[in-house]
């Protein structure tokens, strides 16, 4: 139960109970290159909106909100298990979790005293946290090759975080106007895919990572959460259809990147909704991993939320009483 202090017309403090709002509950799917939607068999949950699929497709890491916190799942594929990834929760959430290509997952963690990076090993045996300041802004959303540096966005710029070096870790790759989110490495690391609205509206680039060179467009009628296919040679976004301006509805495209300094042109593979690829304005990682043979989606599908209505109302008037009758103060 949930509700709010009011003063009734007489001046009496009050307390007025209301039904809690309760979270969205979702399920783990796996969709299709034709948008066919397949339900994996985990048990429906508060799951966030990022799914990433591990190097060698046999495990999903998500994170599960509740009421207190928000923690680190790992579901087994095969085996449809969903476990937490650490056998004891510190007191911190975590978001946005990311598969290194050796099997580390980096995380993006807020606890007492701000934001944090967490690296939890291949083995599952140690999770190392370092504090992001002064970028304490920076959500990661993609490593390069097997570990060696985290591309992520702060404030609308991209920026690189690289957790091994001694010296200064931080790299800054724009320093615009414009917004640029859904930094990601291709497999090889040597192109970074992005989205950037410096034309007006979310676009889809490359660029040569780490130079020269500048950037290429992708999308042709917008574009935002590119994922690299993990072949290399194939860019997917979204794009949003323009006749819905509730921007609930787009399509999921492709575009071949065999030379990515030629672009090919995008084709759309299927049209789906925020139900079942939860993309919403402003996020700062996509919500989907493409599986390692490239030919199908892991994300989360949303199942329908009924807000309870509110059929009755609790009104307790000069409760204050009842607290100095119950506990008395000397």
């Amino acid at each position: 139960m949930a509700g709010q202090f009011a003063i009734s017309p007489e001046g009496a403090l009050a307390y007025v109970h209301s039904p809690s709002v309760s979270l969205p509950t979702s399920d783990l799917v796996r969709v299709n290159r034709q948008g066919d939607v397949s339900a994996l068999g985990a048990p429906p949950n508060t799951y966030r909106e990022r799914v990433e699929v591990s190097p060698d497709g046999t495990t999903l890491a998500v994170t599960v909100q509740s009421t207190t916190d928000v923690r680190l799942f790992l579901y087994d594929i095969t085996r449809g298990t969903l476990a937490p990834a650490f056998a004891q929760q510190a007191v911190r959430d975590t978001i946005r979790p990311i598969w290194s290509a050796k099997g580390d997952i980096a995380m993006q963690v807020y606890r007492s005293g701000g934001s944090h990076i967490a690296l939890l090993s291949a083995d599952r045996t140690g999770v190392v946290e370092e504090p992001l300041l002064p970028q304490s802004g920076f959500a990661p959303s993609s490593w390069l090759r097997s570990g060696e540096a985290l591309v992520g966005n702060r404030d609308g710029d991209l920026w690189v975080y690289k957790p091994s070096a001694s010296g200064d870790k931080w790299e800054r790759l724009t320093n615009s106007a414009a917004q640029e989110r859904y930094p990601v490495w291709s497999p090889d690391g040597t192109w970074l895919a992005y989205a950037s609205d410096v034309s007006g509206r979310n676009e889809v680039y490359v660029q040569k990572y780490p130079g020269p060179g500048s950037p290429l467009l992708v999308s042709t009628a917008g574009g935002e959460a590119p994922v690299w296919n993990p072949n290399g040679r194939e860019l997917i976004y979204t794009e949003p259809i323009t006749n819905d301006p509730s921007r609930l509805r787009y399509n999921v495209m492709s575009a071949l990147m065999a030379d990515p300094a030629r672009p090919g042109k995008p084709q759309r593979l299927f049209e789906t909704n925020s139900a079942v690829l939860p993309a919403r304005p402003g996020a700062a990682t996509p919500c989907y991993s493409m599986s390692p043979d490239g030919q199908s989606f892991y994300t989360l599908q949303f199942r329908p939320h009924n807000v309870s209505r509110v059929t009755s109302l609790r009104l307790i008037l000069n409760w204050f009483d009842d607290v100095r009758r119950l506990a008395p103060t000397n």
